[in-house]
């Protein structure tokens, strides 16, 4: 029987880790088996990375079945060196890819206007109905999303603190022009308490400071149910 042939007796420009790191443009130049490969990592006696890369596609059929089974359809698929560990190791880097490039469609096909718009963007995150939870959305200068809506505070069922400091940190470092809070209120009503409402004026205040200003603080409760602080602070 014929050993097949391990990556590293493979000439250089035909490896793929070397390959990778060479193109300027992997995502269109490096082939998916060599991509999966990588992933892999490591081969098993008689296959190299590679050799079960190639296994794993032509089991599903090809690279875009693949990224959208799940670990459990990985490991039935009984392939030879990849067991429950490399399944969900894979799983997890196709599930990472899959949310970013809705994150990518979500955030720049559409601009956070209105306070549906923020609810909107808060709940396809998804929000724990058991405490409040407070999200931070950074904007670009055409108000799209420059992330996902970060968590930037888990409280109690009835109470949760937002640190400016947490917030315009990393409106910041992203270089956010201006930012929207958001915090849900698990008993389903959202209307503001006295302690929100001081919140907001604290963020605003402090937004005002670093030159990143505070568009709007959304309370939402439950069955589409929102309030806008600044709304009601302005009116």
């Amino acid at each position: 029987m014929t050993e097949t042939l391990k990556i590293k007796d493979m000439p250089q420009d035909a490896r793929p880790r070397e390959a990778f790191m060479r193109s300027a443009a992997p995502d269109r130049d490096i082939p998916d088996a060599s991509l999966l490969a990588i992933l892999v990592r490591t081969g098993r006696k008689g296959s190299s990375a590679l050799d079960i890369a190639h296994r794993l596609i032509n089991h599903f059929g090809n690279a875009a079945n693949l990224v959208d089974a799940t670990w459990q359809q990985i490991v039935a698929a009984k392939v030879p060196g990849v067991g429950k560990v490399a399944a969900v190791q894979l799983a997890a880097a196709f599930a990472l890819v899959k949310r970013n490039a809705r994150v990518s469609h979500r955030s720049f096909a559409r601009a956070v206007e209105t306070p549906d718009d923020v609810v909107r963007q808060v709940r396809s995150v998804g929000i724990d109905e058991t405490q409040e939870c407070a999200y931070a959305l950074f904007l670009d200068a055409k108000r799209h999303l420059l992330c996902e809506p970060a968590i930037v505070s888990r409280g109690t069922a009835d109470k949760t603190f937002i640190h400016p400091r947490d917030i315009f940190r990393q409106a910041v470092r992203l270089g956010a022009v201006s930012v929207i809070v958001a915090h849900n209120h698990p008993s389903g009503d959202p209307t503001p308490s006295d302690e929100d409402i001081s919140e907001t004026k604290r963020l605003a205040a402090a937004g005002d400071v670093v030159g990143i200003p505070l568009d709007d603080h959304v309370v939402i409760g439950r069955a589409g149910a929102h309030v806008s602080i600044m709304a009601a602070i302005e009116g």
